[in-house]
């Protein structure tokens, strides 16, 4: 499952993807390199933090399944199936739903707002959603997200 090229560069074969993760910093453009902040276990997966300019990636193993998934920040477990990421990317809110059975993404980015707080109810997720311009003025949305 992992090819070690060198100390910098190992590719992940898994059964749905390869990603190869590598450390490197580019010879012609200051801005243009990446590399592995850490390596994280938690329940039979591996996590991958990579950062680079402008860039944040989570590299997630499954080892169990012999799976491979790339996210913009750290998933939420929802069950053994589905994985869930609400992050902030320089002041707009990124939702991620990722559903590893049926291998359907449902993914947004909220243009200056945040996303604050969310809950999952069964099939549904409620957001608390606030405007960077205002913080006073917060929305509340829900989603259902059964596929």
């Amino acid at each position: 499952m992992f090819n070690v090229y060198s100390k910098d560069s190992i590719l992940v074969k898994g059964k749905n993807q390869n990603i190869l993760i590598h450390n490197y910093i580019s010879k012609f453009d200051d801005r243009d390199f990446r590399f592995v902040e850490s390596v994280s276990e938690y329940r039979n997966h591996l996590f991958f933090h990579v950062a680079g300019y402008e860039i944040w990636e989570i590299i997630v193993v499954n080892i169990e399944e012999k799976e491979v998934y790339s996210f913009p920040d750290d998933p939420v477990f929802i069950n053994s199936n589905e994985y869930l990421v609400v992050s902030d990317y320089y002041g707009e809110g990124v939702f991620y739903y990722f559903n590893r059975k049926t291998n359907k993404v449902l993914s947004f980015e909220l243009s200056n707002f945040n996303i604050e707080d969310y809950y999952i109810k069964e099939d549904e997720i409620f957001f608390k959603i606030v405007s960077n311009d205002n913080n006073s003025k917060a929305y509340f949305y829900s989603l259902s997200y059964k596929y």
